[in-house]
Order: structure tokens, then C-alpha cells, then sequence
């Protein structure tokens, strides 16, 4: 017995490596798939209710708007060149407060292992990855912030907002679900200045991410300003 060990050891090393490679292969297939069917068109228009979110409407500029087949349009910005802006509509049909239906976490958390994502943002910087697919029914968001000076700027019926130095932030729609949106810097070592905002308005409910272009300044209160009453 002792002589078949080494040979056993082997075996089950051979074995392990051998569903490793298929469980790679049938995840890729599984993401190709996936991704076909998604069926991506890109367009330089800002939607008109993305831009009635902000004061200023003549400093936004297109970088890109992606539409897929399950999801609500996701658009690039940039405002007065200074600043990244990303808006996505959550939901179109949302009746409830935001000061109870968001819960924050602050956990180092990684993208959730066995779901495939799109990185509909993809900077030199850090990334924002979608997941692919339709979107989970909402029960609740549980937004997870991870990173340096995290603040909760505000939260009330129609609005909630937040900063932080980050790490890492994901959102799910339920305890048990996958995550539908991550962000992080591309180096783990980084973090970078970050605030998302959560408005209620007309019935939809949308998410907006600011950061800097270069090295313009992100404080608590520079995506506030932005925003229209």
C-alpha cells in the first residue's frame, strides 16, 4: 500500500486537474453563450431621463450607452470632462423608500464566482461589471462598500447617496442572490475616491456612479452638487 501511494496521489492530483479544466471550459462555453444572446448595441445618446438627473445638462458628453436585451440602458458620461458618470435605471415600476430598502454592508467581497459578467466599464483604471442576463427580481438592495472613509452623505424616501476611498462595491437585489453590479480599481493594491447615489424619481429608481477622469478631486459632496433638485 504504502508503495501505490505516491501513485494514488498522483492519480487524484490528475484527476483534480482533469475537472478543473472542464469546469473551465463548460464556465467559458456557458459565458460565449451567454454573452450571444445578450444581443449589445452601443449608441452615443444619452437617454433624456438619465440627463434630467443632473443641474447642468449642457457639460454632459457622451463616452457610450449600451442596451442590452435584458437590461435597462447603462450610459457613460462625462461631465465638463472632469469627472466618470455612470447611470443605469435599477427598475421602472419602484414604490419604495430608500431609507428602508437599502442595508450597507462594508466587506471585502470578490464578484460572485459561478455567474458571468459583462465589464460594461472597463477604464485603465478599475472596472464596473453587469451581470449577464436578466436581472433578479428586486426584494431589497443590499449595497456592500469596502474601502477608506466610507460615509453615508444621505438617506431619505428618494434619495440615498454614499462615498468612500474605494476597494470594492457590489449590489444584490436579495440575501441569496448573485451580485448584479461590481466595481473595483484594476490594481487590488488601489483604491479610488467613489460616490453612488440611488434617486427614486417618476417611479424608476436609479443608480448613478461618479469618479474622476484624471486627478480632479471626488469629495462627500461633489456628485450632490451635480445632481437636479
Amino acid at each position: 500500500m504504502k508503495k501505490n501511494l505516491p501513485l494514488i496521489i498522483c492519480l487524484i492530483i490528475a484527476l483534480l486537474f482533469i475537472r478543473l479544466f472542464f469546469f473551465i471550459k463548460n464556465t467559458g462555453d456557458r459565458d460565449v453563450k451567454s454573452t450571444q444572446n445578450e444581443n449589445v448595441t452601443i449608441s452615443q445618446t444619452i437617454p433624456a431621463d438619465y440627463a434630467a438627473l443632473f443641474k447642468y445638462k449642457n457639460k454632459l458628453s457622451s463616452d457610450q450607452t449600451t442596451n442590452t436585451r435584458f437590461r435597462n440602458a447603462v450610459a457613460d458620461i462625462r461631465y465638463d470632462n472632469k469627472y466618470f458618470i455612470q447611470v443605469y435605471k435599477i427598475d421602472t415600476s419602484f414604490n419604495h423608500s430608500l431609507s428602508d430598502f437599502i442595508t450597507e454592508s462594508h466587506q471585502d467581497k470578490h464578484i460572485t464566482y459561478d455567474q458571468s459578467y459583462r465589464k460594461i466599464s472597463d477604464h485603465k483604471l478599475f472596472s464596473i461589471s453587469y451581470k449577464v442576463g436578466q436581472p433578479e427580481k428586486i426584494s431589497a438592495i443590499l449595497l456592500n462598500i469596502f474601502g477608506n472613509d466610507t460615509q453615508t452623505i444621505e438617506k431619505r424616501d428618494s434619495i440615498a447617496g454614499y462615498y468612500s476611498d474605494l476597494k470594492n462595491l457590489s449590489i444584490q437585489y436579495g440575501q441569496n442572490q448573485a451580485q448584479d453590479i461590481y466595481i473595483k480599481p484594476k490594481d487590488d493594491k488601489a483604491s479610488m475616491p467613489i460616490s453612488i447615489y440611488f434617486i427614486k424619481k417618476n417611479q424608476a429608481l436609479y443608480s448613478i456612479i461618479l469618479t474622476a477622469i484624471n486627478n480632479e478631486p471626488v469629495t462627500s459632496t461633489t456628485l450632490k452638487e451635480l445632481l437636479a433638485k
